[in-house]
């Protein structure tokens, strides 16, 4: 497969031996259904792909790099035609999909102009029905959740539009539409993860303490029962075995994670697996339970690739310890001006001695992090001279809600807040120069990128903006209905609920404070940070005199990965030319 990668491995929960790999190399993404001993299988293009529990077939999104919609196709398991799902909806922006444990019925989540929508599939002999809309509502709506016997579907429904991102559960019957139960989330969230064998009792995540836990909830009483915790720390549900007797959570956050093997009577955990690298990545990666109950993973640390890992029913492996060579990341924690504990991940060169030039690695998201993953460009940055320091800012996730809750309403300030702590901590300690130090991120980190250079521009040399956004007003003008939703949340509401919260936050608005050289890298056409508002960023940085050197790639918001390695050779000559 050449320089691909391995995304994720999913099982088919009825079939042993049954999974399927996504796959992604050179800005596309595929998958590949695959039998225990056999060679590889059935190779399909796909955005995203779920297998169907009974190993029959699976399904797959084939979505157009450029708007991120597409239909939803059945393929056989062993390859040959496919069939359209829903012909009726060749245009599907998916927000999550769902299978019943015999396959008889799909549910899944969509967004358009008229806003989030639960559709549900039943198939009727070998004939796929017409697509029945089930729940409808401007705010979000995730994790569709098929009972085994596809009598439910249980979602998350966002209770505001406005504010952090969090969602009560709603169970819907697949046949009528009707709301049979609900969980309120209180201050909290409360979010679907796998149900048990019997269809009445359902796995959820859930954070009454401001810390994910296991949960369960049973749908004839209403009731849920959250477990007991360990302190600060999130222990995230991940599936429900196909048997009954097991839950698999996550236990840790982005510095150290460890599956745990836990019993749902009481819930409670019985067996660590200890750390076996980065194995959960939300939203695009997640370890599940195979047909016999063991435990399929991906695993992957800054060393070693994606690797598939296969964890037993009754024992833990050997645990997998970080190499204490100087070419291993550092965990770096320190305290922000005013505000909690910063984590960061710090890569020296492998020569030399400090204080270096500095590259912040900014993350997308925002509500993902920055975790142990193998990371070539931190590599090369290394290789080139450079210390790296990935920074784990507010907003990240993994730190507990109030940590991850902290920006939204408030995007932009509190995160380059920790950025400048973490930074002056690395100046302080002889680390880093402080006058070589490039901001650099992709997507939402391609933002903060440009905000710090256009108000930190005193303490830096330079900026890269991948993916990037430049102006949140044009911006949310030509996004997707998704992408509206999600900012409006971010900011507390959309552009007239506060015009000067939305101006001050765009970097376009505060070119006059710009005085650093900045990379452009965006592609032409990208439905999560549209390229004409980065194109007029840089055409008037260009008429005010501002030094602004630009890539400019394809469809999509990830092009990028199309060409990598150029990339990242493109990204340190620009660092060395403005840090000469």
């Amino acid at each position: 497969m050449g320089d691909a990668v391995l995304r994720d491995v999913r099982p088919a929960r009825m079939a042993e031996g049954r999974a399927l790999d996504l796959v992604e190399g050179a800005g596309a993404g595929w998958v590949i259904a695959r039998l225990d001993g056999d060679p590889p299988g059935v190779r399909v293009p796909a955005t995203d792909a779920w297998p169907m529990p009974d190993g029959t077939g699976f399904v797959v999104h084939q979505a157009d790099p450029g708007d991120e919609r597409g239909g939803l196709f059945v393929v056989p398991w062993q390859g040959g035609p496919q069939t359209a799902l829903v012909p009726q909806l060749p245009a599907i922006e998916l927000r999550g999909l769902g299978i019943a444990d015999g396959g008889q019925t799909v549910a899944f989540t969509t967004v358009s102009e008229r806003g989030y929508e639960l559709v549900v599939v039943h198939r009727d002999g070998g004939q796929w029905r017409s697509p029945q809309v089930l729940l409808g509502a401007d705010r979000e709506i995730w994790f569709p959740t098929v009972a085994p016997n596809g009598r439910w579907c249980a979602v998350g429904v966002a209770p505001d539009a406005a504010g952090p991102r969090r969602f009560g559960l709603h169970v819907v019957d697949t046949a009528t539409g009707e709301v049979v139960a609900t969980a309120d989330p209180g201050a909290g969230t409360v979010e679907p993860v796998a149900w048990d064998p019997t269809g009445s009792r359902l796995l959820c995540a859930a954070d009454p303490g401001g810390w994910l836990r296991p949960a369960v909830f049973d749908v004839a009483s209403a009731t849920l029962t959250v477990a007991n915790g360990p302190g600060e720390m999130e222990v995230v549900p991940l599936d429900w075995s196909p048997d009954g007797h097991w839950i698999l959570c996550c236990a840790g956050g982005p510095v150290q994670q460890r599956l745990q093997r836990w019993t749902p009577d009481p819930l409670r955990m019985i067996l660590d697996y200890g750390p076996q690298g980065t194995v959960f990545s939300p939203p695009f990666r997640a370890p599940r339970f195979d047909a016999v109950g063991e435990v399929l993973a991906v695993a992957e640390d800054e060393h070693t690739p994606p690797r598939l890992l296969r964890l037993p029913v009754h024992e833990a492996p050997p645990a997998r310890r970080p190499s204490s060579a100087r070419t291993s990341w550092q965990s770096l924690t320190v305290r922000s001006d005013g505000g909690p504990a910063v984590q960061s991940w710090l890569r020296l060169p492998e020569r030399g001695s400090g204080p270096y030039p500095l590259v912040v690695d900014l993350h997308g998201g925002p509500h993902v992090a920055s975790l142990r993953t193998f990371r070539p460009d931190a590599d090369a940055w290394a290789a080139a001279g450079y210390a790296w320091c990935s920074v784990n800012f507010r907003g990240s996730a993994g730190f507990g809600q109030a940590f991850q809750r902290a920006i939204w309403g408030d995007p932009g300030r509190a995160e380059l807040s920790d950025v400048d702590a973490v930074v002056d901590h690395l100046v302080a300690t002889g680390v880093a120069d402080p006058g070589r130090v490039i901001s650099s991120g992709a997507s939402y980190g391609g933002y903060l990128a440009l905000q710090a250079a256009v108000t930190r521009s005193a303490r830096l040399a330079g900026a890269i903006s991948i993916v990037g956004i430049a102006d949140w007003v044009r911006a949310y003008e030509e996004e997707s209905p998704a992408l509206q939703i999600a900012d409006a949340a971010r900011f507390g509401g959309p552009p007239q609920h506060d015009p000067a919260l939305w101006r001050d936050r765009s970097p376009i608005h505060h070119l006059a404070e710009l005085t650093v050289p900045v990379l452009v890298v965006h592609a032409r056409v990208d439905p999560r940070a549209p390229g004409g508002q980065m194109a007029e960023f840089v055409e008037r940085a260009r008429a005010a005199g501002r030094d602004v050197e630009t890539i400019w790639l394809g469809e999509g918001h990830g092009a990028f990965g199309a060409s990598a390695d150029e990339l990242i050779d493109a990204q340190v000559r620009f660092a060395n030319r403005v840090c000469r």
